[in-house]
């Protein structure tokens, strides 16, 4: 019964849980304390001897999480994680170790405009890391639904393929079988992209070009190049290094941006274009309203609010 109820959770899921699980287990057999015997003081004093360690309180909430779903799997009762004294507690830290999450800066039309400037198109592989880009961007897509961790651990079934992508004259249709939100195959997420035939963005004449210079089968993953007779997948740590070296190319702080730049890009860009915040959580995938925390705001866009209230008020 446990083992079922185990398989329930994702991959990565259960190995941060186990990681959780040990590091609970393992301070109360240093302090010769009973795990699952616990009162609210021995959960205040796990919480601030987590804090010697980590910089954030919200780390801390994440491992006391873990420890919950410990004892609801076991059976055991959780109302002592509601507590007074340890919400009380996870306050102080909160301002004991205040903490500025760092966030990757989002890609921007301007800069992948500046990008593609130093592409050469006409090679399969310029050609396949500019649709991947385009394709990051426009879809808000996560990196491990674009391209694997290796060649070897490309999956046809989490990974997008060429058969996930079809094309029309005026549009091309991307299917994403598996996706953070989507884990028991129960439903498909269907994003179309439109052609702008004039334009350098143009995701069709992007997909179109990677595939007539990369031909590949409906099963090989869409972002792949030929070589020596097979088609090769782009890897994560491919699609990071090329946008860092692209990135010094044109002036701009590697350091400042990762692959997941362009899903904060194309949240900001679409917030932008005028799409309803349920537009982007559904094109995006989010389950929940965390994708507001991706949308970023420019100081014009905030001049434009204290015009807009300056017109009120003189009225």
């Amino acid at each position: 019964m446990f083992v079922t109820r185990i398989s329930a959770f994702a991959k990565g899921t259960l190995v941060n849980f186990k990681t959780q699980w040990r590091a609970y287990l393992l301070f109360c057999n240093y302090f010769h304390l009973e795990p699952f015997d616990i009162d609210s003081e021995l959960l205040c004093t796990y919480s601030e001897f987590l804090s010697r360690s980590f910089r954030s309180a919200q780390s801390i909430r994440n491992y006391l999480n873990g420890v919950k779903v410990l004892f609801l799997l076991l059976g055991l009762h959780v109302d002592v994680f509601s507590s007074y004294e340890l919400k009380l507690t996870m306050k102080g830290l909160d301002r004991k170790l205040k903490h500025l999450p760092k966030q990757a800066f989002p890609i921007t039309l301007e800069i992948l405009g500046k990008i593609r400037e130093h592409l050469n198109l006409n090679t399969p592989l310029d050609a396949t890391y500019w649709c991947l880009f385009l394709f990051a961007l426009l879809l808000l897509s996560r990196k491990s639904n674009l391209v694997p961790v290796s060649t070897k651990k490309f999956d046809k079934n989490k990974q997008l393929c060429r058969g996930d992508v079809t094309v029309f004259p005026s549009l091309i249709i991307v299917a994403f079988k598996w996706t953070k939100t989507i884990q028991l195959g129960n439903r498909i997420l269907r994003i179309p992209l439109l052609a702008y035939p004039l334009s350098k963005f143009c995701p069709v004449n992007a997909y179109k070009r990677m595939c007539s210079l990369n031909p590949c089968t409906s099963d090989d993953a869409a972002f792949s190049c030929k070589k020596k007779g097979k088609c090769i997948p782009i890897t994560y740590n491919q699609f990071q290094n090329k946008l860092r070296e692209l990135l010094c190319k044109i002036g701009l702080n590697p350091n400042l941006f990762s692959s997941h730049s362009f899903r904060r890009g194309g949240a900001t860009l679409a917030s932008k274009a005028g799409v309803s915040p349920s537009s982007i959580q559904l094109m995006g995938d989010w389950k929940s309203n965390c994708y507001t925390k991706y949308i970023v705001s420019s100081l014009s866009d905030k001049i434009n609010v204290a015009e807009q209230i300056k017109d009120f008020v003189l009225k």
